[in-house]
């Protein structure tokens, strides 16, 4: 029985030659360099979204069909793994995966890939081993059953975490506790298996265990066996992998049987894993030799019959991976792709096809030769018996019958000439007589002679005439006239002559065809060729003329086609041209139309732009190759299909024209690298994704994210992909969501696209990429949805969506702008009630403004009224005080001078006082600036004041007194202001005070400062006009009700202005009908005790002061002034004034009088004056106007002006001395001093005319010059003057007559005038002619005649340039008369 066993294993492999129609699997194999975190895989299972999980024996890992994504023990992580061992892994009822440590076992939460652990001996103490060996799914979904090596098994319930214990003491029938495997099947049997003690099943009753004994017998058959793995299939069957041969449990018939390596005809009876997907076939995995594949038949006792065994082998580049390994777990997964997991080579797929694409390669060929082998498949053939021709690069041709069985191998032999003449078969063609012909790489053109099975030969030699151009021939075609064409590789193109078998060659060299390079012919309904070249397009053959013409019209993609690779060319059922290019894809042509209609390419759906060979079935589609696979197009949608490696063609290159369709047998081949691939088109549909693509992670800036804490993402109950919605803060705005499809064996045949509703506005097509990546997404909703595409179209059943938010910065969130949109409120009706109380404001400071102005006004026609009138009392204190001097100074005065005089003298002194303080009223004067700080005697200041007012005194017969500590007292203040005070308190005091009593006190009120009282028993102020008093222009009723009168109501304000200037203070205490008391407070600043250690301001003399002092002392005589002719001119509307000034002035001066400033113009018209006298104060008009006027007029501005004014006002003062006023006069004055200053300011205008008369001559006076050039310069002035009449004299002959050259003087005059010699010489002639118009009555001719200029014109023009006047205006101007009527008086 063995030694038959073994011999139909020998010769089961002899089967494999004959390649019939079943689809291969495909083999992939994931090792350490594709992820895996180790090689030895320890278990695979896959959870329920479609993930497969991989223990291995360094940690676990998730794999998606591209990406693994590993899980290992992490000491941070306290919810990472137990540890990096991982034996087992479950898949419970309810979806939890559950997977094994050393430790005890742990659960995994996906929502937050993390674990939790429950640790079998939790609750007992001391140290031992927790090898969990086994996890197993229960009937009862609440429990799981545990496998611990040495401690027996375990019950664990899964919602309370409590572990109930088996062992030998306390189950009955558990011969160890070391238990390796553990299994509860569909019927409630529990299997155990153990290291030692083999296999035991016991039944279940509550928590009750008994041992199940139906099987017993069977079981002891290997008592001490090793239990592996245990496997229920999908019939119920129980498969069991122990070291001492495979078990099965028929559960049908309730029997056991042990099945041997002797009937498997495996190495050995190790075996470590089983797996089964149906009833008729299982797999197993040996100790240190691969995986097997066994067929099964079940016999009618119900045992297993062993019926084909095969090894499971990788691929055909490693074809013993799986041989020399352990194979430690088998698993089918959903969709029947077998994962096998080896001890060392990592995990092996093989992935069942999908598609009934059915490939031959070279291992079913039988070939013995090493040399044989890497067989690549070309060209292609169909006898008209069925037999299938097929033609390769480099190993000749196999011949297969119609059952795809090989008949014969066609190679090149040596010595015979009717074998291949090249083994290298690139081109195909059964002629009108099943006539089989074939190209060759190196061999030129054969002829297959189907009686003899041999071959005739058509070869190239250039020796002779009549054959082939090149014998590496691409193309063999017939046309309808059953002309024999072939196209050759640097041959061109050739006709075969069958009656003289001989070629015609066309080449570039004898026609117009554009290229030696032939690759693909088809003929046109006219019976002409269209003929596809390597590298220069199209071209078109007219058979009849032989003439070559482009096919293509000129422009557009036209051009494109002129220097391209064709590959195929073929006419379809529809009429129109298809054209396989290198580049430009697949065109489709109307060659009625001349235009093309279609063109197939990447971007539209096609699997590559480069198309190798076209062929159409009868199932209405059209089915090209190209570098990337197969792409099947609907002739009536034009939707593409591609199918690709993973779908089940050829993993290799298809060749160019490597494609045939067999009608008998209704397949399509395309010939390739990697083998031959055929199919039924019929039987190929595409198969859409019965599931959809599942989201695998997320990535935020940057980083992989494993956990979702609560700022990142809502909703965290559910993993990434059962999310509905992803919600974001704004700062994580960029990120990348990982997906896959989960369709093992063929991820890298999908393609995937996807789009971000919100944001895309297409699909974006990314191949096979499995990322889509987002960067700072603004604020908002959106959706994310990825699907799989086929040829340019989404496929809707697999679009997955989720959708997103982006959260808004907190300061675009709805609260923040609706607490915007309250502050942008109140900021509104906060402006508005600003703007309405700002319009109201405006409104009522307007209304001020009026009213302040209004009030203005008044007060300035007050002070204009007063300043006026105290102008004009001025005026006629003048008149009055000038009389009244000059009868005091006569000599007799001190005899018979009647005493009235005096008393009117005092009296006009003391209204003149009046008007000085009424004239200071201004409040603009009342400024720190104007204060005259000087040492005053306070005390002596006092009496002063008193004294003033002794007349007043005596005529009311008042009692006054002044009590005071000091005899003298010195503060540093304005001596004139603190005098106006003091004038004005006792004036009150003493006005409203109709009898009683004055009483003045002086004391210091501290170390810094003093106090004056005044205090008076008149008729006293009413209480409620308080601080009002001091208000300017302030009229009360207790002073209207007073017999005593009023004033103007400036007095007092005038009095506390000029107090709070000093930093002093003043206040009053009265009482109606009893008097008035007023206290001013002035600050002791560093004052001197005496004036001699005080540097007086000149010029401040008091005026009280003074004006005691005139009572005293009367004016001195007017001293006699001598006669002049120099004219004035007095401008003052005060007729009496001017009367009386131009009777003292006429004594010395000529006199004109104008009472008008018209009057004034129009003498100064006619007539200049030396100066003039203005009043500043006039009737409609205005002395300062008038000087402004005259200063800016070149003719007058040199006329010097006094101004005269009633005013002390510095103000005043600057804007006359501004407007170019000479002297400022204040009235009264004194006639003396008054004539004194126009004498002054006469002579000094009269010296600066004299300077001007000499400016030239003597200008090296007014320079500093060293007595040398002093010397030079006189020397020239007395050479000038002696030659004056000598018109020829010049500036040489002024050098020769200085003993100097020309240049040396000119050099030294510029040094000292800054004057050429020319320009001196005239200068000097000008400035003698500009005195002698002023000193002679000679007329301008005479002048010029007298210093040497002849030209008068010249003359005229030279005068005008040095003195910016002509000689006649000069003369009208500055000459005085000479002759004179002098008047006696």
């Amino acid at each position: 029985m063995p030694i038959l066993v073994y011999l139909w294993l020998l010769f089961l492999p002899l089967a494999a030659f004959a390649f019939n129609d079943s689809a291969i699997y495909r083999h992939y194999n994931y090792t350490l360099q594709n992820g895996l975190p180790f090689n030895n895989i320890r278990d695979i299972k896959q959870d329920n979204t479609g993930f497969i999980w991989i223990a291995t024996e360094n940690g676990l890992s998730r794999f998606d069909g591209k990406v693994f994504k590993n899980f290992s023990y992490d000491v941070s992580s306290p919810q990472g793994l137990l540890g990096n061992y991982v034996q087992t892994i479950l898949i419970d009822k309810e979806g939890i995966l559950w997977v094994s440590s050393r430790k005890g076992v742990s659960k995994y939460n996906s929502t937050t890939e993390s674990f939790t652990h429950y640790p079998i001996l939790a609750s007992v103490k001391g140290q031992y081993k927790m090898d969990v060996g086994c996890i197993s799914n229960s009937n009862d979904k609440n429990v799981l059953w545990i496998s611990a090596n040495g401690l027996g098994v375990y019950r664990f319930r899964k919602e309370s975490g409590s572990f109930t214990r088996y062992t030998t003491q306390n189950l009955e029938g558990l011969r160890s506790n070391m238990v390796t495997a553990i299994f509860e099947d569909s019927q409630g049997l529990l299997w155990i298996g153990s290291q030692d003690a083999g296999l035991q099943v016991f039944t279940q009753h509550n928590k009750t265990l008994k041992p199940f004994y139906p099987i017993q017998s069977a079981l002891n058959q290997k008592p001490f066996c090793r239990i592996h793995n245990i496997f229920e299939d999908p019939t119920g069957n129980i498969w069991v992998a122990t070291d001492s041969g495979l078990f099965t449990y028929r559960r049908h018939s309730a029997k056991g049987q042990w099945i041997t390596a002797q009937a498997l005809g495996t190495p050995h009876n190790h075996y470590l894993s089983v797996a089964c997907h149906n009833n008729k076939e299982f797999y197993l995995g040996i100790l240190d030799g691969g995986a097997f594949h066994i067929h099964f038949e079940e016999s009618t006792d119900h045992r297993i019959v062993i019926k084909k065994v095969s090894r499971v082998d990788e691929n055909d580049s490693k074809p013993d991976g799986l041989h020399r390994r352990s194979i430690t777990s088998l698993f089918f997964d959903r969709d029947e792709n077998l994962w096998v997991g080896s001890y060392g080579d990592g995990v092996f797929l093989i992935a069942k096809p999908i598609y009934p694409f059915f490939n031959l390669h070279e291992n079913q060929l039988n070939l013995v030769n090493k040399a044989d082998q890497n067989v690549r498949f070309y060209g292609l053939l169909e006898d008209v018996a069925g037999n299938l021709f097929i033609g390769t690069d480099g190993h000749g041709i196999f011949k297969l019958d119609y059952e795809n069985k090989l008949l014969k191998h066609y190679k090149k032999e040596k010595n015979q000439s009717s074998s291949l003449s090249d083994n290298a078969i690139l081109a195909t063609l059964k002629d009108h007589n099943n006539q089989l012909w074939f190209g060759t790489y190196r061999g030129g053109l054969m002829r297959y002679n189907t009686r003899q099975d041999n071959f005739t030969h058509f070869k190239a030699d250039p020796t002779k005439e009549g054959t082939l151009g090149s014998n590496d021939v691409r193309i063999i075609f017939e046309d309808m006239r059953h002309q024999l064409w072939v196209g050759t590789n640097g041959g061109g193109l050739n006709k075969l002559n069958y009656s003289t078998q001989k070629f015609t060659t066309f080449v570039p060299q004898n026609s117009t065809i554009p290229s030696n390079d032939i690759r693909s012919i088809v003929e046109d309904k006219h019976g002409n060729l269209i003929i596809g070249t390597y590298g220069a397009g199209i071209t078109y053959f007219e058979q009849e003329k032989e003439l070559f013409h482009p096919f293509f019209p000129e422009g557009g993609i036209f051009d494109k086609l002129k220097s391209e690779v064709i590959y195929d060319l073929a006419i379809l059922h529809d009429g129109h041209l298809w054209i396989a290019t290198e580049s430009n894809g697949l065109l489709v042509y109307d060659m009625e139309k001349k235009h093309f209609v279609h063109n197939f390419h990447e971007r539209n759906g096609l699997v590559s732009n480069t198309v190798l060979a076209i062929q159409q079935d009868n199932q209405g589609h059209c089915w090209v190759s190209t570098i990337q696979g197969l792409s099947s197009i609907d002739l009536t949608s034009k939707a593409i299909t591609n199918y690709g490696a993973n779908s089940g063609v050829q993993e290799g290159t298809f060749n160019p024209r490597a494609a045939i369709y067999s009608e008998k047998r209704n397949q399509l081949f395309f010939a390739g690298t990697g083998g031959l691939t055929y199919f039924n088109p019929k039987n190929v549909n595409y198969q859409q994704p019965q599931r959809s693509i599942i989201l695998t992670g997320l990535d935020l800036l940057g980083k992989e994210i494993t956990s979702y804490p609560n700022r990142l993402i809502a909703a965290q109950e559910q993993s990434l992909n059962d999310k509905k919605k992803l919600t974001l803060p704004y700062n994580y705005s960029t990120f990348t969501l990982h997906y896959a499809s989960l369709t093992y064996g063929q991820s890298g045949q999908h393609r995937f696209a996807y789009k971000l509703d919100g944001l895309d506005e297409r699909w974006n097509y990314v191949g096979n990429e499995q990322a889509a990546t987002y960067r700072y997404l603004p604020p908002g909703n959106y959706t994310f949805q990825v699907a799989l595409e086929q040829g340019g179209q989404i496929l809707k059943s697999s679009i997955k969506q989720l959708h997103l938010e982006i959260l808004p910065p907190w300061y675009k969130t709805w609260w923040a702008y609706i607490i915007y949109f309250i502050l942008a409120g109140a900021i509104l009706y906060y402006y508005r009630r600003h703007q309405l109380q700002k319009q109201k404001l405006n409104y009522q400071l307007k209304i001020s403004q009026l009213e302040r102005t209004k009030e203005q006004e008044i007060n300035a026609l007050k002070i204009n009224y007063y300043t006026r009138l105290s102008h004009e009392f001025r005026s006629s204190l003048t008149l009055i005080l000038q009389p009244v001097k000059e009868l005091l100074n006569k000599k007799d005065a001190n005899s018979d001078q009647d005493p009235s005089v005096k008393t009117l003298y005092v009296n006009t002194n003391r209204l003149l006082r009046l008007a000085n303080q009424a004239l200071t009223f201004r409040k603009d004067n009342l400024t720190k600036e104007n204060l005259q700080i000087q040492s005053t005697d306070l005390v002596n200041l006092i009496l002063e004041v008193l004294n003033c007012f002794n007349h007043q005194v005596k005529q009311k017969n008042l009692s006054v007194t002044f009590h005071t500590q000091f005899d003298e007292l010195f503060l540093l203040i304005d001596r004139e202001k603190i005098e106006m005070v003091l004038f004005n308190l006792v004036f009150n005091a003493i006005k409203f005070t109709k009898e009683g009593i004055l009483e003045i006190k002086l004391a210091k009120l501290d170390q810094m400062a003093i106090l004056l009282s005044i205090k008076d028993s008149g008729c006293g102020i009413d209480k409620q006009i308080g601080e009002k008093l001091f208000e300017p222009f302030a009229h009360h009723e207790s002073f209207n009700k007073s017999t005593l009168g009023s004033g103007f109501g400036v007095g007092l304000w005038m009095v506390k202005s000029l107090i709070e200037l000093h930093d002093g203070r003043i206040y009053y205490e009265s009482e109606l009908g009893k008097g008035t008391t007023f206290y001013m407070e002035l600050p002791m600043k560093a004052s001197a005790t005496s004036t001699s250690s005080v540097q007086l301001n000149p010029g401040s003399i008091s005026t009280v002061l003074q004006l005691m002092e005139q009572e005293n002392k009367p004016p001195l005589p007017m001293t006699a002034k001598a006669t002049s002719f120099y004219k004035i001119l007095i401008i003052d509307d005060d007729v009496s004034l001017t009367n009386y000034l131009e009777s003292m002035l006429s004594n010395y001066f000529e006199v004109y009088v104008q009472h008008e400033i018209s009057g004034a113009y129009r003498l100064l018209d006619d007539n200049l004056p030396d100066l003039i006298l203005c009043d500043i104060v006039m009737e409609g008009s205005n002395g300062i106007e008038f000087c402004k006027e005259v200063k800016t007029d070149p003719s007058r501005r040199h006329i010097p002006i006094i101004l005269l004014t009633a005013s002390h006002n510095t103000e005043t003062k600057l804007e006359g001395i501004q407007s170019g006023a000479d002297d400022y006069i204040t009235k009264p004055f004194d006639i003396d001093v008054l004539i004194a200053k126009i004498q002054a300011i006469i002579k000094s205008r009269s010296d600066l005319k004299d300077y001007f008369f000499h400016h030239i001559t003597d200008n090296a006076k007014f320079q500093k010059i060293s007595s040398e050039d002093r010397e030079l310069h006189d020397k020239c002035l007395l050479i000038i003057e002696k030659h004056l009449t000598d018109p020829s004299f010049n500036v040489h002959k002024l050098a020769d007559a200085c003993g100097f050259t020309y240049a040396t003087l000119g050099n030294r005059i510029k040094e000292i005038h800054n004057l050429s010699l020319n320009s001196f010489i005239r200068t000097v002639r000008l400035d003698i002619a500009a005195r002698l118009f002023l000193s002679s009555e000679n007329t301008i001719y005479e002048v010029a005649y007298q210093v040497g200029i002849r030209d008068l014109k010249y003359f005229r023009e030279q005068f005008a340039k040095q003195y910016g006047m002509n000689p006649s205006e000069y003369i009208k101007k500055y000459r005085k008369p000479f002759h004179r009527v002098y008047h006696a008086k």
